[in-house]
C-alpha cells in the first residue's frame, strides 16, 4: 500500500508523543505550523492520559469511571475529537489493518442519515416490589429501607453497603440491575465485588449476602473482579454456572448467542455445564466456550486483555470474526445487522478503536481493511460484499 499523507501524520504524531528525541525541532515546528495539528497534538495527549492503566489504585479505579461517564454525556463537539484522537494514537501504536479514506457518496449519506450515538452510562434498576428506578452517571438514587445502604453517583455507578444501623436481615432480597442495548453500568456488590455490565446485560443479585454461598445471575456480558472469601461466590448463567472464591474473569453469555464465553484474568475458576454434566477448571490466560444448544466445552489460550477491554472503553477486534463485531456494534449502537452474503460473517479482523467513535469511523475501518461495504439507513445496518476491499 501507498503511504498517504494520512498515514505519515498519524506516523509522525506516535513518534513525537513517544519517541520526541527521533525528531528535529525543525521538523516538529514544520508539522505544528498546519492548521488543526497543534489542536489534534493536544487532544491526543490528553486523551492518552485518561487511558493510562485504570486498575493500579482505587482512586484511579474511581477517576476512570468518572472520566468514561462525562465521556459519554451528549457534548458530541468534543466527542468527535476526543474520538478521532484516540483512533489516531491507538491505530499508530498497534500498526492496524483499519485505515480511513474520503468517500463521496458517503458523505452525501451522512447528510440525510440520522445521527447515530454511541452507549452511554444508563441501567433501570429493580426492586423487590417491582418498582423501576431509572439511573444515569448524574442522577443520585439512595435506599436505606434494608441492612444495605444503595447509593448511585458518576464516579462509582450503582454501590451498595452495610447500613450499621440495622440488623442484618436472614433473608435474601434480590435487586436486578439492567442495562440497555447502548448503556453501560458499574456496580459495587455488598461483599466488595465488583462487576462491569455491558450492553443489553441483566444482572440479578441479592442486597446482602448470607449463607453458604455468594449467588448471582447473569444474562449478557460483565466482568467480575471478585473479592476474595471463603464463601464461594458463584454466576448462574442458563444451563451453566462458574464459581469462584476471589478472581477477575469476563463472562459473555447473551441469549440467542449460539455460544458462551468465559474468559480468565487471574486467579482460578470452575465452569459448570448443566447439559453434560462435566466440571471444567480454567487458569489465567484462557478462555473457555461452551456450544449453547449442546453443553459442550472447549478451552484455549487468549489474550485475557482483549476480552476485557471494553471495561476500559475500547473496542478490540483481536482476530475477531465480522459477524462477532456486528453483534458488538449492533448492541452498542442500537441498530439492526443484516448480512447479504454470509460468507463474509466468518472473515477475521484486527484492530482496536475507543467505544465512544461515531459508528460512521468505525464501520469505514472495517470497511477497508476487508471485503466488505456497508449501507446504513436509519437504525439498519447492511453489510455485503465488495471486491474494491483489501484482500
Amino acid at each position: 500500500m501507498n503511504e498517504t499523507k494520512s498515514d505519515i501524520d498519524i506516523d509522525f504524531l506516535n513518534r513525537l508523543l513517544y519517541h520526541r528525541e527521533e525528531l528535529t525541532e525543525a521538523e516538529i515546528e514544520e508539522w505544528l505550523s498546519v492548521e488543526d495539528n497543534g489542536k489534534l497534538l493536544d487532544e491526543a495527549a490528553m486523551f492518552n492520559a485518561t487511558l493510562n492503566p485504570f486498575r493500579d489504585k482505587s482512586s484511579k479505579e474511581r477517576e476512570r469511571i468518572r472520566l468514561m461517564s462525562k465521556i459519554m454525556r451528549p457534548r458530541r463537539e468534543l466527542f468527535r475529537w476526543v474520538g478521532y484522537a484516540a483512533s489516531v494514537l491507538i491505530i499508530a501504536s498497534a500498526g492496524l489493518l483499519f485505515y480511513m479514506r474520503d468517500s463521496g457518496e458517503q458523505a452525501d449519506q451522512l447528510l440525510t442519515q440520522e445521527k447515530i450515538n454511541p452507549g452511554e452510562f444508563k441501567a433501570e434498576l429493580i426492586l423487590p416490589d417491582g418498582k423501576s428506578v431509572l439511573l444515569a452517571a448524574k442522577e443520585k438514587f439512595v435506599d436505606k429501607s434494608e441492612s444495605v445502604i444503595v447509593q448511585n453517583d458518576e464516579t462509582n455507578g450503582l454501590v451498595y453497603s452495610r447500613n450499621e444501623s440495622e440488623i442484618s436481615v436472614p433473608e435474601k432480597v434480590y435487586h436486578t440491575l439492567k442495562v440497555p442495548l447502548g448503556g453501560y453500568y458499574p456496580l459495587l456488590l455488598s461483599d466488595g465485588t465488583k462487576v462491569w455490565l455491558n450492553a443489553g446485560s441483566e444482572l440479578k443479585y441479592p442486597v446482602e449476602f448470607s449463607g453458604d454461598v455468594r449467588d448471582v445471575y447473569l444474562h449478557g456480558e460483565a466482568y467480575f473482579e471478585v473479592k476474595k472469601d471463603k464463601i464461594p461466590f458463584v454466576v448462574n448463567l442458563e444451563d451453566s454456572r462458574i464459581e469462584v472464591l476471589g478472581t477477575s474473569f469476563n463472562v459473555n453469555a447473551y441469549k440467542g448467542d449460539d455460544n458462551i464465553f468465559a474468559t480468565l484474568k487471574s486467579g482460578s475458576i470452575a465452569f459448570y455445564s448443566d447439559k453434560v454434566k462435566g466440571r471444567t477448571l480454567i487458569k489465567p490466560g484462557q478462555q473457555l466456550k461452551m456450544d449453547a444448544g449442546s453443553g459442550q466445552t472447549s478451552v484455549r489460550e487468549v489474550d485475557a486483555s482483549v476480552y476485557t477491554s471494553w471495561t476500559e472503553g475500547v473496542f478490540n477486534f483481536n482476530d475477531m470474526s465480522l459477524d462477532e463485531i456486528m453483534k458488538i456494534v449492533a448492541r452498542w449502537y442500537q441498530v439492526d445487522v443484516v448480512f447479504e452474503n454470509e460468507r463474509i460473517r466468518h472473515d477475521q479482523y484486527f484492530g482496536k478503536m475507543p467505544m465512544y467513535s461515531d459508528i460512521e469511523d468505525v464501520l469505514r475501518k472495517i470497511e477497508l481493511s476487508g471485503n466488505v461495504k456497508y449501507k446504513l439507513e436509519g437504525k439498519m445496518l447492511t453489510i455485503s460484499e465488495s471486491k474494491n476491499g483489501i484482500d
